[in-house]
């Protein structure tokens, strides 16, 4: 049964909109943990749990927390520095974590340049979470405005560009990923281009169903084992 969590409040920077959620959630991997680290409002986060994925939020800002833990009772809030937690925690992580940061952008890819958070992030900062992240073992998504500290330290990670309207203006944004684009996701609907395209693929899916429905049951066991044997 689908989770039911409070539609994501208005926040700076929310990426749980029309359009660009659809982008990040095509290539989120399937995992037995999925970290939303600068949390913010958690809209992605919101929604993988909604789908039935197991979720973490780890946020900084002890406010924003509290809305969290509000409007989200149901998922599991850390009031931490991500940096200083993912540190700690690297270790005992499960193999299969999947980590999403959008990080406070740097000030100068802003309008102005002004502060928008309580809780903000130095140049310095973006390099120490770089390097850690370049190094790590587990699947990372990261997302933040087109800049050479972000291309030239993240140049082996895939990536994909997308552009984001915010106050009537665009921004360029990337999302670097640390894995194969090929990697089975928690939801394969989501990396569908429109809702026709999803509309396909689900009639596909119903018909593949209505097969299996008529086989025996050693029918059907004989045909899943092979399946998966043949593309684990």
């Amino acid at each position: 049964m689908e989770t039911k969590i409070e539609k994501t409040k208005n926040y700076t920077g929310n990426k749980a909109i029309p359009g660009v959620r659809e982008r990040i959630l095509g290539l989120i991997p399937a995992a037995h943990l999925f970290v939303e680290g600068f949390a913010g409002s958690g809209g992605i986060a919101k929604i993988v749990y909604s789908s039935g994925g197991q979720v973490l939020l780890i946020e900084k800002d002890a406010l924003q927390c509290s809305q969290l833990r509000l409007h989200a009772p149901e998922l599991k809030v850390i009031e931490a520095d991500f940096l200083s937690w993912y540190r700690d925690n690297e270790n005992t992580l499960p193999e299969k974590t999947v980590i999403f940061l959008d990080p406070p952008y740097l000030h100068s890819t802003r309008s102005r340049g002004a502060d928008l958070y309580n809780c903000e992030l130095t140049p310095r900062d973006h390099v120490a979470i770089l390097n850690t992240v370049i190094s790590s073992r587990h699947k990372f998504i990261i997302i933040h405005p087109i800049t050479d500290l972000y291309t030239q330290s993240l140049k082996y990670w895939d990536f994909t560009q997308i552009s984001i309207r915010y106050h009537k203006k665009t921004s360029f944004e990337g999302i670097w990923t640390n894995y194969d684009l090929d990697t089975p996701l928690f939801n394969y609907l989501a990396c569908c281009k429109s809702n026709t395209q999803r509309q396909q693929v689900k009639r596909e899916l119903s018909r593949l169903h209505a097969k299996f429905d008529q086989m025996t049951i050693a029918k059907r066991s004989f045909f899943l084992n092979s399946l998966i044997a043949r593309y684990e």
